[in-house]
């Protein structure tokens, strides 16, 4: 098998046990479990399965971070936004409402505050399910 062979086998298996790496980083398995996985299920080198393995985790640590630093965001204007709501109330100053009439403009600060939080910690506590990683998202 010449050398060029080789890398395009390797290629495909590559390819093949790229939705099992994602599936078992998702569950939090170690690396070295699943390149000994990887290994016995596709037949290459463990050091082989071990680099693929490393580079899709880090492929997929690097999206789920941004994933997290977007949910880090929405928790903090989420935060500020039902704190002004509330400071705003406290101090009894009038905020003009979108909705006039039906929501004094401090109570939809605070709905809207309180949503963002949700809406931030949901997709902060989602990162690792919410990060995908393919062929095409693997070299940066």
């Amino acid at each position: 098998m010449t050398l060029e062979e080789q890398r395009r086998l390797d290629a495909e298996k590559s390819s093949q046990a790229l939705p099992e790496m994602v599936a078992e980083l998702r569950a939090g398995t170690e690396l070295v479990e699943i390149s000994r996985r990887i290994a016995d299920h596709h037949e290459v080198d463990q050091t082989k399965a071990f680099r693929w393995v490393q580079i899709v985790a880090e492929s997929f640590e690097r999206r789920r971070r941004r994933i997290a630093v977007l949910g880090t965001v929405l928790i903090w204007v989420g935060a500020l936004t039902a704190a002004a709501g509330a400071v705003l109330a406290l101090l009894g100053v009038a905020v003009p409402s979108v909705f006039s009439g039906v929501l004094p403009g401090y109570l939809l600060l605070l709905l809207l505050g309180a949503a963002l939080l949700g809406g931030g910690l949901w997709v902060g506590f989602r990162a690792p399910r919410l990060a995908v990683v393919t062929e095409d998202t693997l070299s940066g």
